[in-house]
């Protein structure tokens, strides 16, 4: 099978958030063991209403790994955009509809639900919606975390 049929992006902030620009969490050399209502979501300044996003390990302002969880309200749309280093997602609850590409094409949106791994190359157009539920997704990548909207 085609991975690039496997592959969906993961929300990732805008450059001008306080998530890109250093925010912490503890590193992969640190013990740490959460459950989930233990990780904490708040509304970064710069993020797209309504998207709350925790960072559960490392800083997105680093060349280092860091995990991320965003919580995606219901009908809520992620324009297309890119990052400049890979990812790899985890859908956690919900379905989350992706499709590569600079122009929202709702034809082309594919369904992802719980349990969903999809890789995220680097430099690639894409954009995701919920539709009437919300959705939680993690994601884990490469530092520093940087979005660039479409023209």
């Amino acid at each position: 099978m085609n991975l690039q049929r496997l592959i969906i992006a993961a929300v990732m902030l805008s450059p001008a958030s306080s998530m890109s620009q250093g925010t912490t969490a503890p590193t992969i050399a640190m013990e740490l063991a959460l459950t989930a209502p233990e990780v904490e979501y708040v509304q970064f300044p710069g993020a797209p209403a309504g998207l709350l996003s925790a960072i559960v390990v490392g800083n997105l302002g680093e060349s280092a790994p860091y995990v991320l969880r965003n919580k995606l309200p219901p009908n809520f749309t992620f324009a297309p955009h890119k990052h400049v280093q890979w990812r790899v997602l985890t859908v956690i609850e919900g379905t989350v509809y992706f499709a590569y590409g600079d122009k929202i094409d709702a034809g082309k949106l594919r369904a992802f639900g719980p349990g969903s791994v999809i890789v995220e190359p680097k430099d690639v157009w894409h954009y995701l919606l919920t539709k009437d539920q919300p959705a939680v997704v993690q994601y884990v990548g490469e530092g520093p975390g940087t979005t660039t909207m479409a023209p």
